[in-house]
């Protein structure tokens, strides 16, 4: 049984929660300055594979950061209407922002 009242809420909770309890955004500047610093300047360890190592993390980060996040924040509310009780609807609030925080 779905609640509508409980996915309205949920659905401006989430628009409404500021960027900082919602987990960071994928910060394509900072990817793009650590790819294009010197390997003298890496502190890390001394293996050639150290610019793809950086490459793909950057890439997994995107991922992560951008498309599985939204993903989750469009598919949160309806997963919340379908709540039961009060309380479980506030612990599972609660836990999406723990987790993405």
């Amino acid at each position: 049984r779905t609640s509508g009242w409980r996915w309205f809420i949920s659905t401006l909770l989430i628009n409404i929660v500021g960027d900082n309890e919602c987990g960071n955004a994928f910060d394509f500047p900072f990817w793009l300055t650590l790819c294009k610093t010197e390997k003298s300047l890496l502190k890390s360890r001394p293996d050639h594979f150290i610019k793809t190592e950086i490459f793909l993390r950057g890439v997994m980060s995107m991922f992560v950061n951008t498309f599985f996040r939204r993903i989750m924040f469009c598919t949160a509310p309806v997963f919340l209407g379908t709540t039961d009780e009060p309380m479980d609807y506030i612990k599972d609030i609660l836990a999406i922002f723990f987790i993405t925080k």
